[in-house]
């Protein structure tokens, strides 16, 4: 499993901790592609709805877990928002 934040703003277009965020739709980002100051900013922001959640990691062929859909994302199953935004990467 992997801890990742599911991230909402309250104000379209929001921006914080170098991502763009939306009021209609959530932003799944994994918490290990996070610096430790971009967490601060992104629990710290009344502007952000911010929930902590589990994503399942996929096994690679040589058995090392990676994230789904590639090292640092998660595939669209596991990311569960809508839109089409990807895990760890920037809006």
């Amino acid at each position: 499993m992997a801890i990742a934040f599911k991230v909402k703003a309250k104000i379209q277009g929001f921006r914080r901790a170098g991502f763009k965020f939306s009021s209609t739709e959530e932003t799944v980002l994994l918490l290990d592609q996070l610096s430790k100051a971009q967490v601060e900013a992104l629990k710290a922001e009344p502007n952000l709805l911010v929930s902590e959640i589990e994503i399942e990691k996929e096994k690679s062929p040589k058995g090392d877990d990676k994230k789904a859909a590639g090292e640092g994302k998660a595939s669209a199953d596991d990311k569960k928002t809508a839109g089409g935004k990807t895990a760890g990467t920037k809006a």
